[in-house]
């Protein structure tokens, strides 16, 4: 017997090897191995078997070396699902099965999965009348069967994890498997919270990248045994083996946490748009701010659209006021953290004996530290990015690469020793709220102070039990979290999402900007919202302020058809770095002119442009000089063949390079 072997390389190869007698009875597709690679030994995984070996193989043909896994971990149409993404994603079908799959280790016999509550299932809410047409709308769907994508766009606090829940526990009163997403890790207890208290006797698994892989093994050999049907966690829980699954619910489907950009570049988004398509089972995509993508599909009625255009309990949404911060400065001249407004509004709010967020997407005391003699700036001498001032540390660091080093007394380019600080963070707004407000109970949700497991839940279950009075974050706090106590939102800086040099920035600044509102006014008195900007006519800002996603998209959609960018076309970038940057602009040069070559000799066949190479916005990363080449086209063959030959040359003249493929227009 011969097995067909895909091996964790970077080649995307497929192998054959002999089925040792030892094991002839035993080897399944699905499962790992160990094999001989070589003078060493790798990773692999059965993906086909036969009685005798393909033609073109030598006669000598080398043994499997071990079994790892008794049981297969993964099925005929787990692995048509990693074909596709493989294919697509131009990434090697051994890497990228090595990634979705856990890796096997050793536990103790522990509970693996979260017990439910002892109701009678995923039923005790009274919904409104759009709720009620969604809710009937999407039973409908999972009644017929077969593939469907619905969008449920609903303002924030409109109720969508109701809808979720019921249609949940109608696949699963039928038998079928569910698996719920959300964007971020820090949600996960919400929403485990709210489905265990109603899911009756049903087994939840909860998978994201905080769990101890041996838990994540287990879960994955019971979720494949069919013990357990129900599945919810972050990005990585999308590959879960559920067995005849029915419903894919992705909450926040807009969020930009979705898409992992290192090692498999994947949008968690898309693939589950595709693994529904394979199963033949119902995908809802929920969010109060639909990515453009997203809304365009359902206006031309390819995603099924329900809306839920009211809070509930018919709540206003907040009032958004807009404050210009060119007009915000001290006496001599500096500009303001927080407006006259913003500070009279958290005194009234503090007064009330009410709560408060305060929005700040960037983290730290000050983001840039410079010598006044010689203008020098403290740049990561890894990424050629500035380093940020984390005060509570007394370190200099990069937020990229991790690198961290003491503040310097002396500038290490002309030894002078007027070193300055500038810029604002979420580590000196915090400062600045405790200077101001000393009698407010404050506290901070960043990547800094949720380090360690459990941060998350702590610093919300503090605020939920009214031990915070103001919470400073980044936008960890803007991501569907369900506070009814707050009365005020800030936003100190709404800029710094539009200075992103990427074709997406406005829309990102729409949903950031109606994502942190929305956390006001959920409870029984009206919210009140301010956004500080330096652009206070942005589109963005002010479609945010009128909570109108509507205008957005109009507005939106028509600048990205001039421009011919997703929806109406799609983007292939290829990220090629080297550790020398003489030898990589050499090499580099040489792409180019291969591009621009293949873009006169195949242009006809469908319309498609290439951009660069040119140096990555972050130009350097970790030690690696970076450079980026974008093909824009319409026909995704045409780039994937086109990003296939570039990819090879680039590989041919020593770079690495990387593929990310923007969100798929495939429907």
């Amino acid at each position: 017997m011969y097995a067909s072997i895909a091996a964790d390389i970077a080649a995307d190869k497929i192998f054959t090897y002999a089925v040792p007698e030892s094991l002839a009875g035993v080897v399944a597709v699905g499962q790992r191995v160990v094999i001989p690679l070589g003078r060493r030994r790798a990773t692999g995984f059965i993906i086909g078997l036969s009685a005798s070996p393909p033609e073109a193989i030598p006669v000598k043909i080398r043994e499997i070396a071990e079994l790892s896994d008794r049981e297969p971990l993964f099925g005929a149409e787990d692995l048509e699902f990693y074909r596709w993404i493989s294919r697509y994603y131009l990434y090697p079908l051994g890497k990228a099965i090595a990634e979705i799959i856990p890796a096997a280790k050793k536990m103790r016999r522990k509970r693996t999965a979260v017990p439910s509550g002892e109701s009678e299932g995923l039923q005790t809410f009274q919904l409104n009348h759009h709720q009620e047409r969604a809710k009937a709308g999407i039973s409908e769907l999972i009644r017929a069967g077969g593939f469907h994508p619905v969008v449920l766009h609903g303002v924030t606090g409109s109720g969508k994890t109701e809808i979720y829940l019921h249609a949940m526990a109608e696949v699963l009163k039928t038998g079928g498997s569910v698996l719920f997403l959300v964007p971020e890790i820090a949600l996960t207890p919400q929403l485990l919270n709210r489905i265990c208290a109603r899911a009756g006797q049903e087994e939840i698994a909860v998978l994201h990248s905080d769990i101890a892989p041996s838990i994540r093994y287990s879960h994955w050999q019971r979720i494949r045994r069919g013990e357990i049907r129900l599945v919810a966690g972050a990005r990585s829980a999308l590959f879960a083996p559920l067995r005849d699954l029915r419903l894919i619910v992705v909450d926040e489907e807009h969020d930009t946490s979705y898409k992992q950009d290192d090692r498999l570049p994947y949008h968690a988004r898309d693939l589950a748009i595709m693994r529904a398509k394979l199963a033949k089972a119902l995908v809802i995509l929920g969010s109060a701010t639909p990515s453009m993508q997203t809304l365009y599909h359902a206006k031309k009625q390819k995603y099924r659209l329900f809306s839920l255009p009211e809070r509930v309990a018919q709540r206003p949404l907040p009032d958004v006021e807009i404050i210009d911060m060119r007009d915000e400065k001290d006496t001599e001249g500096r500009i303001l953290p927080l407006s006259a407004l913003l500070q009279g509004a958290l005194k009234d709010t503090l007064n009330a004996g009410r709560q408060a967020l305060l929005f700040l997407n960037r983290r730290g005391f000050h983001t840039i530290v410079f010598c006044q003699d010689c203008r020098h700036r403290l740049l990561c001498p890894a990424c050629a990015v500035a380093m940020t001032h984390h005060v509570a540390e007394g370190v200099l660091k990069c937020h990229y690469c991790g690198r961290h080093q003491p503040v310097p007394t002396t500038c290490p380019a002309c030894r002078g020793s007027r070193i300055r600080h500038f810029g604002l963070g979420t580590e000196r707004l915090e400062a600045e709220v405790r200077r101001l407000f000393p009698d407010a109970r404050t506290a901070r949700m960043d990547s800094d102070t949720t380090v360690h497991k459990g941060a998350h839940e702590a610093i919300l279950k503090s605020l939920r039990g009214r031990h915070t009075d103001i919470l400073v974050g980044t936008q960890m706090i803007t991501k569907g979290h369900d506070l009814p106590d707050i009365a005020l939102v800030g936003v100190v800086c709404a800029d710094l999402s539009l200075d992103v040099p990427d074709f997406r920035a406005a829309e990102r600044t729409f949903q950031l900007l109606t994502q942190v509102s929305g956390r006001g006014g959920r409870g029984d008195f009206p919210g009140q919202v301010i956004i500080q900007t330096f652009n206070p006519e942005h589109y963005a800002i002010l479609h945010a302020k009128n909570h109108d996603c509507e205008s957005f998209y109009s507005e939106e959609i028509r600048l990205r058809k001039s421009l011919l960018y997703p929806p109406f076309s799609r983007l292939v970038v290829l990220q090629l770095s080297a550790l020398r940057k003489d030898r990589g602009q050499a090499a580099i040069e040489h792409v180019g002119a291969v591009a621009r070559h293949l873009m006169k000799g195949r242009n006809r066949q469908g319309r498609f442009e290439i951009i660069g190479p040119v140096e990555a916005p972050l130009a350097k990363l970790r030690g690696r000089y970076r450079w980026h080449l974008l093909i824009k086209g319409q026909d995704i063959r045409l780039l994937h063949e086109a990003a296939t030959m570039l990819r090879d040359q680039s590989g041919a003249k020593g770079l690495t390079v990387k593929v990310d493929v923007d969100p798929m227009n495939f429907m």
